[in-house]
């Protein structure tokens, strides 16, 4: 009983105290970090069984999706809503999901850090060079001026920047690739970024927040303005952002805040591109 007891104040301690970090798992656990590393793995090694036995003709969709901070479950309501609009336009997505959360004993996901995302696009630059494949990636975390935060158990661990995302992406210049970023400042990432095969949609422009990232909210205003009501499959990316841009501007202006002003890059070859052939893989321009 007492042992029993003991069990039950831990247990009430962690989920009483989540913002602490002693309840949490963390990638300085080695435990913690194996169980993450499995949990990739499985995910990866899902991925390649599913291409070594697809058509050669057959384009494959791989969606990575990176929710990065542990201090609000917005960021990975964000990351599965992409999923969710995705395979809703092809069953066959391939997914990679990363993320952060204050887990005290047993990961859900694995952890969302710059390893993992580079050990994630490593292995996706290996497929290009044998299957034909698109990619969707989004990153949804806090941010500020080229960066995109990294925070497990309530500590801050190396950040994502240009620099890092520009070298995971350098493999994939011929793969038509969607890089979404809901974060604040997440427009100065543009530049570093942009490609002949590349569509960039940012919550905000370098210079501004982005909002709606409490915990209570359902999603950030950028991610739920982009892929709820309006949404359309059949929208080119253009066309689907400039919905989203308007329904943030209203939210914004009856909260009295700053305008986001959402940022989007869309490649020539990319240009008049559909959401769903994009998706789907379709022949592009």
């Amino acid at each position: 009983m007492t042992h029993h007891l003991a069990r039950l104040l831990f247990i009430s301690i962690c989920l009483g105290n989540l913002l602490l970090t002693g309840c949490a798992l963390t990638p300085k656990d080695p435990q913690a970090k194996l169980q993450s590393d499995v949990l990739l793995s499985r995910q990866l090694d899902a991925i390649d069984a599913y291409l070594t036995k697809t058509p050669p003709d057959r384009r494959t969709l791989i969606y990575v999706g990176s929710a990065q901070h542990s201090q609000s479950l917005v960021f990975q309501r964000d990351v599965l809503l992409m999923k969710e609009k995705l395979a809703e336009i092809n069953p066959n997505v391939q997914s990679v999901l990363l993320s952060n959360q204050l887990e005290s004993t047993q990961l859900v996901y694995p952890f969302a850090t710059q390893s993992s995302l580079e050990k994630t696009f490593q292995k996706i630059g290996d497929w290009s060079q044998k299957y034909p494949i698109n990619v969707v990636a989004l990153i949804s975390t806090h941010g500020n001026l080229d960066l995109l935060s990294v925070n497990i158990a309530n500590t801050f661990w190396p950040a994502v920047r240009s620099v890092h995302l520009k070298k995971w992406l350098d493999g994939l210049q011929n793969v038509p690739t969607s890089l979404v970023f809901s974060a604040c400042y997440s427009g100065s990432l543009i530049p570093e970024l942009i490609g002949s095969q590349r569509v960039i949609l940012t919550a905000a422009a370098h210079d501004r927040s982005s909002f709606g990232c409490a915990y209570h909210d359902k999603n950030t205003y950028f991610i739920g303005s982009l892929l709820g009501e309006g949404w359309s499959e059949r929208n080119t990316w253009q066309d689907n952002y400039r919905l989203m841009t308007e329904k943030v501007l209203k939210m914004e202006q009856r909260l009295g805040l700053q305008p986001s002003s959402p940022q989007i890059y869309v490649s020539n070859d990319l240009q008049n591109t559909k959401v769903r052939d994009f998706v789907l893989g379709l022949p592009l321009k």
